[in-house]
């Protein structure tokens, strides 16, 4: 499943969560979000994003974010979710770094 993160819509960011539920319920505990092909976020984007990483964090887990644009990475920071996020270059970074004691994390590209 491949959702646009330039223009969601409240049905498309449900799938989001419920795709991030689906995975949990699972057994996955480390989930990247792979964000080469974004370039914006919307409120209700990264409202759900924080969302995520609670609940990863609830379950042991964690919401790592990858290959993230400068755009992005000036979201994130102004909205001082940036020091919150586990963010990578790359997603082999992340999944090496994620893999490490863990169960082999699930991810998902997002394409522009």
């Amino acid at each position: 499943m491949t959702l646009t993160l330039d223009q969601v819509t409240s049905r498309e960011n449900r799938e989001l969560l419920d795709l991030f539920n689906e995975v949990f319920a699972k057994g996955a505990k480390n989930i990247i979000l792979d964000l080469s092909g974004t370039s914006y976020m919307s409120s209700m984007v990264i409202a759900s994003l924080v969302s995520m990483h609670k609940r990863a964090g609830a379950e042991g887990g964690a919401l790592a974010l990858c290959c993230v644009n400068e755009r992005i990475q000036e979201i994130l920071d102004t909205t001082k979710l940036g020091k919150i996020f586990k963010i990578y270059p790359t997603l082999e970074t992340a999944a090496g770094i994620l893999s490490l004691g863990a169960k082999k994390p699930f991810w998902r590209k997002f394409l522009k």
